[in-house]
């Protein structure tokens, strides 16, 4: 099994009671992770259509649809990233995830994002898997149109609204 290694911004489920808990002016206020390369989607490798192309209710811009993906190769790993109990210093942990599904947004034909929902799992000394009590959300996004998903936000909040990119508003010949 391919395992990806991806970067959740702000912080992991266990670690946001001790996030919150920081003053209000702390340091540390990331709210996406840039990579260059583009972000491999957790569990899109292998995926099946369950729901296809229907209207984002929850967009701004009426020509933005979703498509509901079901990941065939549900585990996969995820990088989470957080403020630790300094804020100089950022802290880094692999975990283990079952991606539950992934959304993958258009615009005028095009794709420009995915929201992937994981959940952390762990393995018991018989190797059967344990799922947390908790979802991660994460959204990938296309800023420039070159194809590649480089930006990559930790979609948690309750109102979580989708960042659509100028260029996917933008009708194409």
């Amino acid at each position: 099994m391919r395992i990806f290694a991806f970067v959740l911004l702000f912080w992991w489920i266990p670690a946001m009671s001790k996030v919150s808990a920081q003053s209000a002016d702390s340091q540390c206020h990331v709210r996406e992770v840039f990579n260059r390369k583009g972000w491999n989607i957790p569990g899109l490798s292998k995926t099946k259509t369950r729901t296809s192309h229907a209207r984002y209710s929850q967009a701004d811009y009426d020509s933005v649809f979703v498509d509901i993906l079901e990941s065939q190769a549900q585990e996969d790993s995820v990088t989470f990233v957080w403020c630790g109990d300094r804020t100089d210093r950022m802290e880094i942990a692999i975990r283990p995830v079952e991606i539950k599904e992934i959304q993958r947004f258009t615009s005028n034909d095009r794709v420009f994002g995915y929201l992937v929902t994981a959940v952390p799992i762990g393995k018991g000394t018989n190797g059967e898997v344990a799922h947390a009590a908790s979802e991660d959300h994460l959204y990938f996004y296309d800023p420039d149109g070159s194809g590649k998903f480089t930006l990559m936000r930790y979609a948690g909040e309750m109102f979580f609204k989708i960042t659509i990119p100028n260029w996917a508003k933008q009708k194409h010949n």
